[in-house]
Parts: C-alpha cells; sequence; structure tokens
C-alpha cells in the first residue's frame, strides 16, 4: 500500500508549490500569500512522509511553520533514517528550535555544506544560533544568515567551523571581526551588510596572517 502524505502538506503543494524540476528529483516549495491569510504548520512526521513518498529528493525549499518538537522526542531526532540524496533544504520560517536543527543534521548528511539561517523576530532562544551551527560545524563551508532584529549582539554565534571559507551577514546587530577570524581560520569570503563592527578595544599584537581574500562591508 502507497505511503499518503499528510493533509497539511497535501494543503501546501496543491495551493503553493510552483515548479517541481522531475528531472532532477527537486521538489520546490514556496510559499507565496501571507501567513496570516493562510498558515500551514508543519510537523517532524510531516517531514519524515515527505520523504517515505519521495525517496530521492535531493533539494527542498520550505517556507511555512515549524511545529516545535518536544523535548521529550530527542532520541527520535537522532534515531530518523537518513534522506542521503537531499544536498540542499532552505527553511524560511519566524520560529525553529534547536531540536528541528538536531533532526536536520541526522536527517541530511550530505546537505550540511551550504547553510542559510533567516530571522525576522525576537522569537528565537538566547544563544541559540550558536547552539545550531554546532551540529554542522565540521562540514559546512558557506554560511549565509540574515538576521532582522540584532540578535546577533546576544547569541553566541561564531563556534569553530575550521573548513567555512564563505560567511555572509546581513543586519547582524553588533559582529565581532576578531572572533570571526579566531574561529573561522580558513575563510576566503567576508560579507557584512547593515551590521555594527566591533573589535577588542585594546588588540594584543600578533604575527599570525589570516587567509581572507575578499571582505565586503556595506550599510555600517
Amino acid at each position: 500500500m502507497a505511503t499518503k502524505l499528510p493533509p497539511s502538506v497535501l494543503t501546501y503543494m496543491t495551493t503553493y508549490v510552483d515548479e517541481c524540476d522531475h528531472s532532477k528529483c527537486a521538489l520546490v516549495y514556496k510559499q507565496k500569500t501571507p501567513y496570516s491569510e493562510h498558515s500551514i504548520t508543519i510537523f517532524l512526521t510531516d517531514i519524515e512522509s515527505l520523504h517515505r513518498c519521495f525517496p530521492r529528493l535531493e533539494y527542498i525549499n520550505m517556507d511555512f511553520i515549524l511545529q516545535p518538537i518536544p523535548k521529550e522526542e530527542v532520541e527520535t531526532t537522532r534515531a530518523v533514517k537518513p534522506a542521503y540524496t537531499t544536498t540542499k533544504i532552505v527553511i524560511s520560517s519566524d520560529y525553529i528550535d534547536t531540536l528541528w536543527i538536531l533532526y536536520f543534521a541526522n536527517k541530511y548528511p550530505n546537505l550540511i555544506k551550504h547553510v542559510t539561517i533567516h530571522f525576522e523576530d525576537m522569537s528565537l532562544e538566547e544563544n541559540g544560533i550558536g547552539n545550531w551551527i554546532k551540529y554542522f560545524s565540521e562540514s559546512v563551508n558557506f554560511l549565509d544568515i540574515k538576521c532582522y532584529s540584532g540578535l546577533l549582539t546576544k547569541a553566541k554565534l561564531f563556534v569553530p567551523c575550521h573548513n567555512l571559507t564563505l560567511l555572509n551577514i546581513y543586519r547582524g546587530g553588533a559582529v565581532d571581526m576578531d572572533n570571526i577570524l579566531d574561529q573561522y581560520p580558513i575563510l576566503l569570503s567576508l560579507y557584512i551588510c547593515g551590521s555594527k563592527i566591533c573589535s577588542l578595544k585594546y588588540p594584543q599584537p600578533s604575527q599570525s596572517q589570516h587567509s581572507l581574500e575578499t571582505l565586503e562591508i556595506k550599510d555600517i
């Protein structure tokens, strides 16, 4: 008997999906209407059902509400069947908890080269971004962060990512340049837009040199 998609996913697909590239086994979700008019909540079980129906998915772009995962489900997030074919996933949501990031890290072992994090409000637990990044810190090489509420002034964002080569930060509050260079030793390209640049008040002399090749700063 074929696996059935949950009603929430079916509703979303029939309403908002505007692109489905069958030749590449890619399924793209794009929500065109505001959340206030048509908001759809997705649960962990919905994502699992999606992969049971489409086991060859390579690319997923999700723009809907993710229901927080209960803390008692932490072992479930660790025991999920990996989706090895999925190599890129984009998540746009006004709230996403740490357990979702743990789930994505376990579910998609081959996608965590390029990670995009986008926040528009204050519904982020303090220091949460750093907790998220640590789950894919060993493999990510392109990190794109968009944060429109100054959360990075509070969050311990810059955990060590020794393979990171490209970093983009949009409206991230106060960004510590020293910390970026220390935590990302092979960073080649850094783009900062709409953020304050800060550093140690009295930096210590250093003989070490960094590998950074491209630095672009806008709208400080």
